[in-house]
């Protein structure tokens, strides 16, 4: 087991477009493996970076990476998407869309007869977090954050509730427990999907090319979009059981169910190089679940001109908010624990399970 000499955790200044921010830097130097956490950019993992022999290598696309925008227009590290994932529309927009030809905007969504703006993946990505908590314990580097509803987000999302993360490092992996919390005086459940839009570059430590980069999950259900990425409601069998090269154009935009609570994993490997594995799931509370098996999803999405592939792990489906497909309903005062964990193998490392 590592030793407390053998984790570290430090604070650092940094430097946010809209003014000082903070870091916190969790390293486990036994294994050689380190992210960075800025809380007032969203709280999300800003940095990963793992060693290789002398050398710290960074992983995660866009890593500590504000000042501009991606040529793509998606400037994430590994934010968290909540209470939406993906795209939020209204029948009404969608049906506007495929008259006009043209994708609905802005994204909207309808509740108790009211109409409200939705962001892109949600709203808390893009808000300034609280550090709570932050050093070593029991072998792990550790950094606790906080954030809590506000007149500002009802403007978003009607509810009262309260968001904590735990990201810690330690016996090689990163993980990410996410708790939500609905308020006690909330009239009814809250509904919200949840997930994180981790970026990788790829590949990421190897000179081997995007195309020979490959992903293997357990996920075997392709669900379809239309052209104006709604969910069409269909799916087809997908076998991704066995790596599948990045060249197929798995990288674009692949929806993929049939997980089961103990399947819910993807792999991104690189050949001669790095072996990730990021996983998804829900901390039961007495035995007891929010979430369905059949809402366990990943969403592939990424670039071979900028080098970069995300693996988002999902609980929920886009647009859930207007179909009420893949919704958590939190009762109130009720409370929900989600984590995504990344585990690391580099070439000379022994088989992980």
């Amino acid at each position: 087991m590592p030793t407390e000499e053998a984790v570290r955790c430090a604070v650092e200044r940094f430097s946010l477009p809209r003014g000082p921010a903070r870091i916190v830097r969790l390293s486990d130097l036994r294994s050689g493996v380190g992210c960075g956490v800025i809380p007032e950019a969203g709280a999300e993992i800003a940095s990963l970076r793992i060693r290789c022999g002398r050398r710290w290598r960074e992983i995660l696309y866009r890593a500590l990476t504000y000042a501009d925008p991606a040529p793509d227009g998606w400037d994430g590290r590994a934010p968290l998407l909540w209470p939406v994932c993906g795209r939020t529309n209204t029948p009404e927009q969608i049906a506007r869309a495929r008259r006009d030809g043209k994708p609905p905007r802005p994204f909207q969504y309808r509740l108790g007869g009211r109409l409200y703006p939705m962001k892109m993946h949600g709203f808390v990505r893009q808000m300034s977090w609280d550090l709570l908590d932050y050093g070593t314990r029991s072998g792990r580097a550790f950094v606790v954050c906080g954030l809590s509803s506000s007149p500002s987000t009802r403007r978003y999302y009607p509810f009262d509730w309260r968001l904590e993360v735990r990201h810690q490092v330690g016996a090689g992996s990163v993980a990410s427990r996410y708790e939500v919390s609905a308020g006690a005086d909330n009239d009814g459940p809250m509904p919200f999907t949840i997930g994180n839009h981790v970026g990788f570059v790829l590949p990421m430590i190897s000179r081997a090319s995007f195309d020979d980069c490959t992903v293997r999950t357990p996920g075997n259900r392709q669900f379809l979009f239309d052209a104006f990425a709604v969910p069409t409601g269909h799916w087809r069998r997908r076998d991704c059981s066995r790596p599948v090269p990045m060249s197929t154009g798995i990288w674009a935009d692949t929806f993929l169910g049939g997980y089961t609570r103990r399947t819910a994993w993807a792999e991104i490997a690189e050949p001669g190089g790095l072996v990730v594995r990021i996983s998804q799931f829900e901390r039961p509370r007495n035995g007891i679940y929010f979430s369905r098996e059949r809402d366990l999803h990943f969403c592939f999405w990424g670039s071979p001109g900028l080098g970069y592939f995300c693996p988002e792990p999902w609980i929920g489906e886009p647009n859930a908010l207007n179909t009420r497909r893949g919704l958590i309903e939190l009762p109130p005062g009720g409370r929900f624990t989600w984590e995504m964990r990344m585990r690391f193998r580099r070439p000379d490392d022994r088989a992980s399970g």
